[in-house]
């Protein structure tokens, strides 16, 4: 249905007919403005958010064409009747009507005879001549290409496992239907990076999955790149013993791959949305749009979600085709009521034509089938909800959201506790960075289960951003018996939601019909919390962090070429044991969210070190990492150059014995490899610092800039924190995209507070701010992940650093930082001595100079054991800074009873600090909440070595 759209014609009562029945009969509908006209009310419905074209005067000509190209991308053919209006269906739709192209044609004809008639007659008079306008075309999906490897260098044959392997992910992904997935040829198992990239190029994909099995067919290695700028952002290696349930291996596995990628949160969404985050809103394009509009469900709140509705409406104006946007929107309509917002009149009423709408556009599209649930539940009709959620399932059983959303609802409402706790297990495993309500279900499941203190963990993994989180947390904590702990999260809420009370908590649960046992007892907790507080002070919590504009002007990353060797000249093929271990250490590296990875063409076995570097050079890397294999697999050699000054600055050999762990040798060195290389202060690390620390300041990069960064914790003293502050804040403006200098930077700004340092007033307000942003621009960075525990530790939120820990932990367990924060807390705060020592122990394991503070966590695990020389000896390799560790190895001087030492120790301190007492220590170690015992022991030695010192005087 063409419409000439025109003053004259929007006053037709005629026109507004037809464009009805056409809209009824759902016909394509076309509006061809002849000029600037306001559409009328009676059209809007129709005629909003449409693709559209402008006639230009005295452009007839060029309008006709663009007509008719129009037609044809929207493949219209004229000769076959309207479709009925859909129905949910599942059935598959790969059957295409025969071919019309005769008749087609000779509409086309007729149609070109009545557009050159018409505007002969409407435009007679010729005009100045105007350049034509048409609408911008953008696409409606995501394009990835597939591939897996040949089973030689030289040929196109694919083994019979990697060909099920490349079906199955292929028929997997087809579920998914925000992409449009392409098979490209196999490489070569010793392709480069960039002869993958060529491949996904050539059929024009953002981004290209690679994924092969092994010739026994138990394990799978799979890698995800962005086209754009050639990283690798995600990667797996998945063995036969890592997939559960019974079914066949590669069924199972390429299931957790697809939603694992694909998914409405998983790895490709967040690689959009990260780049979209740093975007200026006038050049996102509808896919970054819309996964902006997704994130509104990362921070439930009035401004997010205002924002994310005009992403979502600026992604259908801009391409109405996507039949997830609409989905989304729907919920997001519908979260104005929910959360009585109220800012969209009839919001009740949008929600519902945008689901239609979504389900018109892709009746398989699993997410807009399981947005229906969203009103469904809200209006209580729990049985069109679980006919919904069987819809959705059959349509794409893999997608987390599906999943997520169907067990959020059995297990929050107890209408089925145990299906809905597997739906959610499911959604977890489906999702390495799932967003916080993905949680919600789990708090009425473990409260029905009588199980408060796993309620209150998931409680806290789904975050404290709202008042309905907040609130929630305040009673968690109370029915936990953390009592002081919910009175400082109540004082916070009613800071930031002052009309916040007992029948705001009683409407949140009638809106979500919360199972009864979860109603009765938080909103008992919530009221004891309320009548304990009376006039307590309130705590004020941050503002939202404010996103930067900038655009960056640098890289993000250090980018790294890794190469292993061929076996012989002639063949240059690579052998199995270095493509596994070229492989593997892809896959770990790819943790390392500050790199960006190469792999280079494999060398020879004599290869000169110019050879070496001329391959980096050739990817413009400024690192190469080569590592072989021997035959035996038992034997790694590993050495990493700097390619600017052709130093080869570090280099290893590790072998079978040296693995401590029952793995597999290549599994657990590659781990080890990447640790000590790629780690927060590894090798890479150490070698930029040192070049850095030699710069003018005004010619230093982003990247040097986090370094020194960084280097604070060598010495912590105030004139550092300034200046690391200063680095920190200056990286962030020449590049803020680094998500590790957010997450560095909110640590430093709190030790401004730790140290009673107080140079900037709203430092809390600053720390908490850059961890939110650090994570959100990351959500898989450990680094940034691991950084949120210091606030919870300060604040003695022990549950918070536990849920924070694990995340951080299942990012990456190859990371020293993140290894050694986790031992440092346990060992240090005595929650658990022997878990804390076997993370310290993993972090000096993959860290061959590690900074001072990674032993403080040992000098309490061995004063809990009594052993006061070894507290000692690891006191003495931590003493980094005088206020902070050399009072406690005065201490620990004078329990191991060399008074000479402990005295000599005690004079240092005077000298730099001539005011330090008693009391100061005391201070510091109230700080980190050090274990009671150690630290009353600790004090009372101290105090006897000030008055040996004193007498002395």
């Amino acid at each position: 249905f063409i419409l000439f759209a025109s003053s004259t014609a929007f006053q037709s009562e005629n026109v507004t007919k037809e464009l009805a029945l056409a809209s009824e009969a759902r016909k394509q509908i076309l509006p061809v403005f002849l000029e600037d006209s306001p559409i009328p009310a009676a059209m809007k419905y129709q005629l909003a958010g449409i693709q559209h074209l402008i006639h230009q005067k005295s452009q007839e000509q060029q309008t006709i064409d663009n007509i008719l190209r129009t037609l044809s991308n929207l493949e219209i053919d004229s000769t076959e009747a309207p479709p009925p209006a859909p129905t949910i269906s599942h059935a598959p739709q790969r059957t295409k009507p025969a071919s019309k192209a005769p008749l087609a044609i000779a509409a086309a004809v007729a149609l070109l005879a009545v557009l050159a008639f018409f505007f002969m007659k409407v435009d007679p008079q010729p005009g100045p001549e105007e350049p034509p306008t048409t609408a911008r075309a953008y696409k409606s999906t995501t394009d990835l290409c597939i591939v897996t490897v040949s089973t030689s260098g030289t040929g196109q044959e694919v083994s019979e496992g990697n060909r099920e392997l490349r079906e199955e992910l292929d028929a997997k992904l087809a579920r998914f239907k925000d992409y449009k997935v392409e098979k490209g040829k196999a490489v070569s198992p010793d392709a480069t990076t960039q002869e993958l990239l060529a491949v996904a190029r050539e059929l024009d994909t953002e981004f290209i999955l690679q994924s092969t099995i092994n010739s026994e067919k138990k394990r799978i290695t799979t890698k995800l790149l962005n086209v754009g700028d050639g990283r690798n952002f995600w990667s797996k290696t998945i063995r036969e013993n890592d997939v559960e349930g019974e079914g066949d291996f590669i069924d199972e596995a390429t299931g957790l791959i697809a939603a694992l990628i694909a998914g409405h949160d998983g790895a490709i969404h967040r690689d959009i949305l990260a780049k979209a985050l740093v975007k200026k809103e006038e050049d996102l394009t509808p896919m970054e749009l819309l996964q902006l509009g997704k994130a509104v469900w990362e921070e439930q709140i009035e401004d997010v979600t205002a924002t994310g509705t005009r992403y979502l409406e600026k992604c259908i104006e801009l391409n109405p085709d996507i039949s997830t946007a609409h989905a989304i929107l729907s919920e997001v309509y519908l979260e104005d009521i929910r959360q009585d917002y109220n800012r969209i009149p009839d919001a009740k009423a949008e929600a519902k034509a945008s689901i239609k709408r979504a389900i018109e556009l892709n009746p398989s599209n699993a997410i807009a089938l399981i947005e229906q649930i969203w009103i469904s539940w809200y209006e209580k009709d729990f049985t069109q909800t679980k006919l919904q959620i069987e819809a959705a399932m059959k349509a794409n059983p893999y997608e987390p959201l599906v999943l997520v959303s169907a067990g959020s609802f059995l297990a929050s409402t107890g209408e089925d506790l145990e299906m809905g706790k597997e739906y959610l297990d499911r959604a977890l495993r489906y999702n390495e960075t799932p967003q916080g309500w993905y949680y919600y279900g789990y708090v009425n499941y473990y409260l029905s289960s009588n199980e408060p203190d796993k309620a209150l963990e998931f409680a806290l993994k789904q975050g404290t951003k709202n008042q309905e989180h907040l609130s929630r947390a305040v009673a968690l904590y109370w029915i936990n018996g953390e009592k002081d702990t919910a009175q400082l999260y109540y004082s916070q809420l009613k800071e930031k939601y002052p009309k916040f009370t007992l029948e705001t908590m009683q409407r949140q649960h009638d809106v979500w019909s919360t199972g009864e046992v979860s109603r009765v007892l938080l909103r008992k907790a919530f009221k004891e919390v309320i009548d304990a507080s009376g006039n307590k002070a309130a705590v004020t919590v941050p503002d939202d962090v404010k996103k930067p504009a900038a655009a960056p002007t640098y890289k993000s990353t250090t980018d790294l070429c890794l190469v292993t060797m061929y076996e012989s000249e002639s063949t240059k093929e690579v052998s199995e044991g270095n493509r596994e271990l070229r492989g593997e250490l892809d896959a770990k590296l790819a943790r390392f969210k500050d790199y960006k990875v190469e792999q280079g063409k494999a060398i020879s076995p004599d290869a000169t070190t110019q050879e070496l570097l001329a391959t980096a050079k050739a990817l413009d890397t400024e690192y190469i990492l080569q590592a072989t294999i021997n035959s035996d697999k038992n034997r790694i050699t590993a050495k990493l150059l700097n390619v600017e000054d052709e130093q080869n600055f570090w280099s290893k050999t590790v072998r079978e014995g040296d693995m401590v762990g029952e793995g597999d040798f290549i599994d657990e060195a590659t781990g080890f490899i990447a640790a000590h290389v790629a780690g927060h202060d590894g090798a890479i690390h150490r070698d930029i610092l040192k070049k850095a620390l030699v710069k003018k300041e005004e010619d230093l990069t982003p990247m040097e800039l986090l370094q020194l960064g960084k280097s604070l914790w060598e010495d912590s003293t105030s004139e550092n924190t300034i200046k690391a502050i200063e680095y920190l804040n200056r990286c962030i403006k020449l590049n803020p995209e680094i998500s590790t200098a957010y997450g560095i930077l909110s640590e430093v700004y709190l030790e401004d507070i730790r140290g009673f340092y107080n140079k900037y007033p709203d430092a809390m307000t600053k720390a908490k701010d850059m961890a939110a942003r650090g994570v959100e621009l990351e959500p898989s960075n450990a680094i940034a992940l691991i950084e949120q525990i210091w606030i919870s530790w300060y604040e003695n939120d022990f549950a918070a650093v536990e849920v924070q820990m694990e995340a951080a932990l299942k990012a990456n367990p190859y990371e020293a930082l993140v290894q050694a924060s986790v031992g440092s807390f346990y060992a240090s705060t005595g929650v658990d001595y022997e878990k804390g020592k076997k993370h310290l122990d993993l972090a000096i394991k993959y860290n061959d100079t590690p900074q001072g503070w990674y032993y403080v966590g040992y000098i309490f695990y061995y004063m809990s054991k009594g052993d006061y020389d070894s507290a000692l000896e690891y006191g003495l390799k931590s003493s980094y800074n005088s206020q902070f560790v050399l009072p406690l190895v005065t201490s620990l001087f004078w329990l191991v009873e060399n008074e000479e030492s402990a005295l000599s120790y005690y004079q240092r301190i005077k000298k730099d600090i001539p005011n330090y007492s008693t009391e100061e220590l005391d201070r510091f170690l109230g700080v980190f909440h050090y274990a009671p015992e150690s630290r009353k022991r600790i004090l009372e030695a101290f105090i006897e070595v000030e008055t040996a010192a004193k007498a002395s005087e």
